[in-house]
């Protein structure tokens, strides 16, 4: 996978919007990377389920299915559905995602869109959920690249939009080193964090650590979507390995995540994606 089109993975952290927000990302990253290569799939089937711990509350789960359509060597399309729960808290979302690149191997850009839309309960309150998110990556020299990245979020009484930039070096061959920066503009998000990724790239495995932190509001990562109050400051740390099959890529994280002097949740997700 070359680093002008993986940069759109590397920018989307498992500090979890949900397993599938993350999965969805990672999807555009590796389809358009396939596209660009001889005997790229057109069409790939995404799956993932997780479990998740919660402390001071029941824990919960996610599960998503993603349907992926390359029109050509630079163009795709997604659409999928996801169902999430986490302490008394469930929603189902509908998700629709796009990209587009052009360019050369070492000089490439891409812009990308996508959004999840949908609602839930929290015991008897109902809650209303739209996220939309437009990103721009550019690829200089086949060694650096930069994302741009504005994330709009209305959950329940949570508004505000959410910027962010990003940046990945590709080195050493099969090295891919990720930073980000995000700071909320405007509503009652309150969110601002910084996150790192490092990423090893062999032939049939892949495995990647990463972390982030700063001040983020529930919605923003799935926990009691619909709750407010003052913005926690966090810590989250994950690792995941991704192994290649005939026709099959697996992958498994594992995420912690602590909303310091709050709430601690640890998360397994398993991902399948079938060609």
């Amino acid at each position: 996978m070359r680093p002008g089109t993986y940069s759109q993975a590397i920018g989307c952290r498992r500090t979890r919007r949900s397993a599938s927000a993350a999965l969805a990302l990672l999807a555009l990253g590796c389809m358009t990377a396939a596209a660009a290569v001889p005997g790229f799939v057109p069409d790939r089937l995404m799956l993932s389920v997780s479990g998740s711990t919660l402390e001071k509350a029941s824990g919960g789960g996610s599960g998503s299915l993603t349907w992926l359509h390359s029109f050509n060597l630079d163009t795709l399309a997604g659409v999928g559905g996801e169902y999430d729960t986490i302490g008394n808290a469930h929603w189902e979302l509908a998700s629709l995602s796009a990209a587009f690149s052009n360019g050369q191997q070492a000089n490439r850009w891409t812009i990308a869109a996508d959004g999840r839309f949908g609602g839930g309960d929290i015991g008897t309150q109902r809650f209303d959920y739209d996220v939309e998110a437009v990103r721009f990556t550019d690829t200089v020299d086949g060694f650096i690249s930069l994302t741009f990245e504005s994330r709009q979020f209305d959950v329940y009484t949570t508004h505000g939009n959410l910027p962010k930039a990003g940046l990945s070096l590709f080195v050493a061959g099969h090295w891919i080193l990720g930073a980000a920066y995000a700071h909320s503009s405007g509503g009652n998000l309150g969110t601002v964090y910084t996150s790192a990724r490092l990423d090893h790239l062999g032939a049939r495995v892949r495995w990647f650590v990463g972390g982030a932190q700063g001040h983020v509001a529930p919605p923003v990562l799935n926990i009691q979507t619909g709750a407010t109050g003052a913005v926690p400051r966090y810590w989250d740390g994950y690792a995941g390995v991704a192994k290649t099959f005939t026709g099959t890529q697996w992958t498994v994280t594992a995420d912690y995540l602590d909303l310091l002097g709050g709430t601690r949740r640890m998360t397994l997700t398993l991902t399948c994606s079938l060609q």
